[in-house]
């Protein structure tokens, strides 16, 4: 799917010492080179994915894009999942966990690992 100027983006990107997460605006695309120019981002955040406290939720019925999955374990910025169905990395993905009131999105990060599948969450979420 192309990205269109105007859209709105989250980035995420490796950094020293973990990884560089902020939203911002595509303001123009170049096709050669291929080149994205975005907006400055008014914050940028830096989390340390390892450091972050997960809670074990194994077997913890979820929805995954309206379809049935299941949670091993999650974190404010992610998820580790079992899906029913086969993801790709880059997939962007809708999650209705029982314990948020609003579905929240991100996306399948790294290969998918066996049934296990691991994701990053576009917001911060509470944990209960």
């Amino acid at each position: 799917m192309p990205l269109r100027v105007g859209e709105s983006l989250t980035i995420e990107s490796k950094g020293e010492g973990g990884v560089l997460l902020f939203r911002t605006t595509l303001r123009a695309r170049r096709i050669d080179p291929y080149v994205l120019i975005v907006e400055k981002p008014s914050s940028i955040s830096k989390i340390e994915r390892r450091t972050e406290v997960r809670e074990n939720r194994d077997g913890q019925r979820i929805l995954l894009d309206g379809e049935v999955a299941y949670l091993r374990d999650v974190s404010a910025h992610g998820a580790a999942i079992r899906p029913l169905r086969p993801l790709a990395k880059g997939e962007r993905i809708r999650l209705d966990l029982p314990w948020l009131e609003a579905p929240v999105y991100g996306w399948v990060i790294g290969e998918p690992e066996k049934e296990l599948v691991r994701t990053r969450l576009e917001t911060e979420i509470a944990l209960r």
